[in-house]
């Protein structure tokens, strides 16, 4: 299986861990990673709500790691407009077309298994 993104999280400056108020069963996963990343990345902003400003104010981000479905990737993907930010979909929904990793796949990359 190939890596998930190029770069390992140590080696990225900062990262952001979103998720969406729609989907509260996705805040447990969204901190797990988060705390993880953390370990690895001093720079990690968590955004539980999916509220943050991530084209303006975190243009300079590296990494998104979007936990929630494919409704909270695309919502992820507007707020990202004129911001050039790769982002891992990691689903917690039923279909997972867009968001194609599961909850194991990012603690893995992160651990720099994948």
């Amino acid at each position: 299986m190939e890596k998930i993104f190029k770069k390992s999280i140590a080696e990225l400056s900062k990262v952001i861990v979103t998720s969406t108020s729609y989907k509260p069963s996705a805040h447990g996963v969204s901190q797990e990673i988060y705390w993880a990343a953390k370990e690895k990345n001093k720079n990690v902003i968590l955004d539980l709500d999916g509220e943050l400003d991530i084209a303006n104010k975190h243009a300079d981000s590296e990494l998104i790691i979007t936990v929630g479905g494919d409704g909270t990737l695309l919502s992820t993907a507007r707020r990202l407009v004129g911001a050039e930010i790769p982002t891992i979909g990691v689903n917690m929904g039923k279909l997972g077309f867009l968001a194609e990793h599961s909850p194991q796949d990012v603690p893995e990359y992160i651990q720099g298994k994948r």
